[in-house]
């Protein structure tokens, strides 16, 4: 076998392997996302996007105008500094491509060009989504945009590949002083180019080829010392991870799988709140044990903390984004209801457990209702605050306030009555 015709095969196993990753990731959309999710959550959030979209470019709105040129840096910051890539190489390539290392470099330099080319395509997609707000509120030209679009499509690439790299080749605090020096000069990088450098297409050019330089060189050393070994592939988990782990953690009630990763730590890492010894309540009795136990298993899942978390940062923001009252409160119901729903599946999935085949099912339920508010206390506060304070100051935080109580007691209250009723039925 001649050298073209293998480096032609490894190209083949390479794209092959970019075709099932992206055929995987939508076969567990197609599993996680059924048809209620279409109707209740995707179709109307992208309703309210579009028509969002459509004012920004009639200039319509007002909530743009206190948007300034710091808050697009602060954006475009955040957006680059979420560039991961994926090496697509495989366990068993360790002893395929023993001795040919001209075919695994192969393997490297294409998922190089899958990582340039979906940079390309997301970043367009995020200067597509700010477009008008550059354009109709902060006066930016088509040109200066297009400049937005080099910039950031470079800076990420060079993001991803020197924290692929130094992920690889160092260890302990060293680690986090590299990611932290590199995200000071990430975010010194695009305030330099918002607040200076896009007034002058000549010193653009020399920013942009400055940044293309540093691509160039470290794309080449990562290329050229390229060697398989077990971080690459925990590297390719955690990022698989990042992908995915926001649909699946959601999805493992339906039964989907659950990939989620974890990352190995000499020593876990727990909240001081619930500690081995940590007591929740005065009273100890059955209910409360149960209740105790079901909050410290959500404590100690990071998975399913950081979920609770985005619900309520996604409920944040769209509470932020949309107008009108009446809007807001059915906004906020929606994410009670949300937050309900994430209660109740953590719950079963804890209660799942053998150990809870010991109590009868009057006392699970009872333990349930009191559980819920505990875990929807939160976030319902949190969420309900936010309404009332953004919509009517003070005044409307604490009207607010007892409304979101409210809407959770009677969610609660109906889902327990209706088990209930289903339980003594059987």
């Amino acid at each position: 076998m001649n050298k073209d015709k293998l480096f032609n095969s490894s190209l083949e196993l390479g794209l092959n392997r970019v075709r099932n990753s992206y055929k995987q990731k939508y076969d567990i959309w197609k599993t996680a996302v059924d048809y209620s999710v279409w109707v209740y959550f995707i179709i109307p959030i992208i309703g309210v996007m579009l028509y969002h979209y459509y004012n920004l470019w009639m200039g319509n709105l007002e909530w743009p105008l206190a948007i300034n040129e710091f808050v697009v840096i602060i954006m475009s910051f955040l957006f680059v500094c979420l560039s991961q890539m994926k090496i697509y190489v495989e366990e068993g390539d360790q002893l395929v491509f023993l001795q040919r290392k001209s075919n695994l470099k192969s393997l490297f330099l294409l998922s190089y060009w899958h990582l340039i080319i979906k940079s390309l395509f997301l970043n367009g997609l995020f200067v597509i989504l700010l477009f008008p707000l550059l354009i109709q509120y902060l006066t930016y030209t088509a040109t200066e945009v297009m400049m937005i679009y080099c910039i950031l499509s470079v800076v990420s690439l060079c993001t991803a590949v020197f924290n692929h790299k130094v992920y690889l080749t160092v260890k302990s605090i060293r680690l986090y002083i590299l990611l932290a020096c590199l995200y000071i000069l990430i975010f010194l990088w695009m305030y330099a180019f918002y607040v200076y450098t896009i007034n002058s297409f000549y010193i653009f050019l020399v920013q942009l080829l400055i940044s293309l330089m540093v691509f160039l060189y470290l794309s080449y050393i990562s290329i050229r010392d390229s060697k398989l070994s077990s971080t690459i592939f925990e590297l390719n988990a955690r990022y698989e991870s990042m992908v995915l782990h926001f649909l699946l953690a959601k999805s493992a009630f339906i039964g989907a799988p659950e990939f989620v990763y974890t990352k190995k730590r000499a020593k876990k890492f727990r909240f001081l709140v619930v500690g081995k010894n940590s007591v929740f309540f005065k009273q100890n009795n059955k209910l409360n044990g149960m209740i105790e136990v079901v909050i410290k298993t959500l404590f100690r899942d990071h998975s399913w903390l950081m979920m609770y978390g985005q619900i309520i940062v996604a409920g944040v923001v769209s509470l932020w984004f949309v107008q009108g009252v009446w809007l807001k409160l059915i906004v906020l119901i929606s994410f009670i209801a949300v937050l309900y729903q994430f209660a109740f599946v953590f719950w079963y999935r804890v209660f799942q457990h053998s150990f809870f085949e010991l109590f009868s099912s009057v006392k699970l339920i009872g333990a349930s209702k009191k559980g819920l508010y505990i875990l929807m206390l939160p976030g319902t506060l949190f969420l309900s605050g936010f309404t009332g304070y953004h919509t009517y100051s003070f005044l409307g935080l604490l009207v607010s306030l007892v409304m979101g109580l409210f809407v959770m007691y009677t969610i609660i209250m109906t889902a327990s009555n209706l088990t209930s009723r289903f339980l003594n039925k059987g």
